[in-house]
């Protein structure tokens, strides 16, 4: 995967918290609550990122039904985009997120803490 082709968005909201995060090329972009931090990742944290992307099979990720929990308002989805060089993936999670998009959300909060 080459820098220029990744992008990734991921939001998640319930009452009371925000959690948002952009990554486009190696620039990253975390918003929690209101407080925003903003970094570029290093080459190895790229390309540490981009091998965790490469390792996880995004067309056949067993999603949860979330119908039940938002139609009685307990979580508002969660949104996950994905677009890389060969591929574009965009999906509506519930919070009880699926456990390689939640190490790959883990990642990315890692490197900021580094920073």
């Amino acid at each position: 995967m080459s820098q220029n082709q990744l992008e990734l968005s991921y939001k998640a909201q319930t009452r009371g918290y925000l959690l948002e995060i952009n990554v486009v090329e190696k620039n990253v972009t975390i918003e929690e609550n209101s407080t925003t931090s903003k970094f570029e990742l290093s080459n190895s944290n790229f390309k540490e990122l981009t091998s965790k992307i490469n390792d996880i099979d995004f067309s056949n990720l067993i999603i949860e039904d979330k119908s039940e929990e938002i139609a009685v308002d307990r979580a508002i989805p969660v949104l996950f985009y994905l677009k890389t060089d060969k591929s574009e993936y965009t999906l509506e999670l519930t919070h009880k997120t699926n456990e390689k998009i939640q190490s790959l959300i883990d990642l990315i909060q890692s490197f900021a803490n580094k920073e």
